[in-house]
């Protein structure tokens, strides 16, 4: 680990430069129970999605208005209410 930022780049990026499918982690935690369980618990109609972000290179609240515009652009959504499946009587 080296203590300077920018030699360390691959480690903090802002989140659309990442290596990680952030839209499947979303959907892990929706099959999970994470969105229900949350919201039993807290007494609310939604749950949070919350994102870190780190660059090695932006400017820190760029970084994290990128972060918050990824997630709103991205992984929030509506889910959805049955299966094609369902539909067709299967």
């Amino acid at each position: 680990m080296a203590p300077n930022w920018p030699d360390r780049a691959m480690q903090f990026v802002d989140i659309p430069s990442g290596d990680l499918n952030m839209l499947r982690y979303v959907e892990i935690l929706i099959n999970v129970g994470y969105p229900q369980r949350y919201c039993q618990v807290m007494g609310t109609k939604t749950a949070p999605l919350i994102a870190e972000a780190e660059s090695a290179y932006r400017d820190l609240d760029a970084t994290s208005a990128n972060g918050i515009a990824f997630v709103r652009d991205n992984l929030c959504f509506p889910m959805a209410a049955g299966s094609f499946e369902e539909g067709m009587g299967a």
